[in-house]
């Protein structure tokens, strides 16, 4: 699950209502409203600023978390390609052992 899925969910959970009351209430059907709580769907800006007036939150920051998380993702991308590439060609000679995740992001 993404963050901004479970962050949508932590929020239906505090409302107490259920999904198919709130997609109901947004007018979406319930499978999008769970696909996008699973991660599986990406939010369109009209069912966020739907989701952002139902539960009363700023403007954009659904989208915002959403962009967020894409350019996180998108940086891990980068950084385990390049790294395979350096471990291909013996980069890490001189670490015990080194990953991705170990690799700081300045270097």
């Amino acid at each position: 699950m993404n963050s901004v899925g479970q962050y949508i969910e932590s929020l239906v959970s505090k409302s107490g209502c259920r999904q198919s009351d709130i997609a109901r209430s947004i007018g979406v059907p319930r499978q999008l409203l769970s696909l996008i709580l699973s991660g599986k769907r990406e939010l369109s800006m009209p069912v966020a600023v739907k989701l952002e007036s139902f539960f009363n939150l700023s403007e954009g920051v659904l989208l915002k978390m959403q962009v967020v998380e894409r350019v996180h993702t998108y940086k891990q991308g980068i950084k385990s390609k390049l790294f395979e590439k350096l471990r291909k060609v013996n980069a890490f000679w001189s670490y015990a052992e080194v990953s991705p995740e170990r690799v700081p992001e300045k270097n």
